[in-house]
């Protein structure tokens, strides 16, 4: 085993890189290829935690209150926090098993460690805080290449991928053009727009108001209008299930004040996605307007940024493969 000076994580003795912290193995205690010196046997330890996104069983407490009927009693719900793992892939076609999460391009020490601005936290598989990476007190960007914070093998990330920047004591997380974009947990009600995407488990889902979609007259090149399906009464927008880029599967219609999702119980139901609550989230209509809320679900509510966001201290950032905790 190869242990990594930084972090102290044992790491297979062909691995390049810390599992732990993305450390440069050979660059801290010399090429693999070289005779390794007998160690002994470490000790067995015990059973690592299983690894998040946690696979719902039953709903959680939290879903069992928002709920109407009454609920069988349930476990309480776990303190990890997940790893969303269905995106677009950037290159080849398709999704791709990401079970393995990539390391980050080990930086300079001093973008590591000492006084800093903020810093963001990498948060591993099972929950558990892995490496720190210091904000600039101007603006730092992450991406796969040519970024001040690197994870050269997240083919998720563009190349400059997101940018941190600081306006007073005040910092703003900004998407940069890419094809996944930037995800921020739930945490609050949030206002959504036509167009808007967010993900619950694995389902990736894109809202959009019924009078953005339909235009009238409804009409062809010769003026006739086109052929369809009768909207039902109350109908104001429609859930798309978003299986690649600007492609849907399943479509639900939305109707009424508050739509519910979950694994279990709701208006829309995603049966067979084990990283789904029970009762996971609620989209509702106030005015003429429309809000997504989280119902305490084991893994969260993410939504894609549209547009420049201030961050709360303690925010969750999804960013390709990367779910960090932001400190500032």
């Amino acid at each position: 085993m190869r242990v990594c000076p930084f972090c102290g994580t044992e790491n297979e003795v062909f691995f390049k890189f810390c599992l732990g912290c993305g450390a440069d193995l050979d660059d801290a205690l010399g090429s693999a290829d070289a005779e390794p010196a007998p160690v002994a046997e470490p000790a067995p330890t015990a059973e690592p935690a299983s690894a998040a996104p946690v696979v719902e069983d039953a709903p959680s407490a939290a879903e069992a209150d928002a709920a109407e009927p009454a609920v069988m009693p349930t476990a309480p719900p776990t303190t990890a926090e997940p790893l969303p793992s269905t995106l677009v892939k950037r290159k080849g076609p398709g999704t791709t098993d990401t079970t393995q999460r990539p390391r980050a391009k080990r930086e300079p020490a001093s973008r590591r460690v000492g006084a800093a601005a903020g810093r963001l936290v990498l948060i591993l598989e099972d929950g558990t805080d892995g490496a720190v990476y210091d904000l600039a007190p101007d603006q730092t960007v992450i991406g796969r290449e040519d970024a001040d914070i690197c994870f050269p093998h997240d083919d998720f990330l563009a190349p400059r991928h997101a940018q941190f920047a600081f306006s007073g004591n005040q910092l703003v997380l900004t998407p940069l053009p890419s094809t996944n974009g930037v995800f921020m947990q739930v945490s609050h009600e949030v206002e959504l727009r036509n167009g808007d995407v967010f993900r619950i488990g694995q389902e990736l889902l894109c809202f959009e108001l019924l009078a953005q979609v339909i235009k009238d007259p409804r009409t062809g090149v010769d003026d006739a209008l086109r052929l369809g399906s009768p909207i039902p009464e109350g109908a104001w927008g429609r859930l798309g299930q978003l299986i690649a880029p600007e492609t849907w599967g399943a479509v639900y219609l939305l109707g009424g004040s508050d739509i519910y999702l979950g694994r279990e119980r709701g208006d829309i139901t995603f049966p067979g996605d084990g990283f789904v609550s029970g009762l996971h989230a609620v989209i509702m209509q106030r005015d003429d307007r429309y809000f997504l809320k989280d119902l305490g679900s084991s893994n969260g509510t993410y939504y894609r940024l549209s547009r420049a966001m201030p961050l709360r201290r303690g925010a969750l950032v999804l960013a390709g493969q990367q779910l960090f905790r932001v400190e500032h």
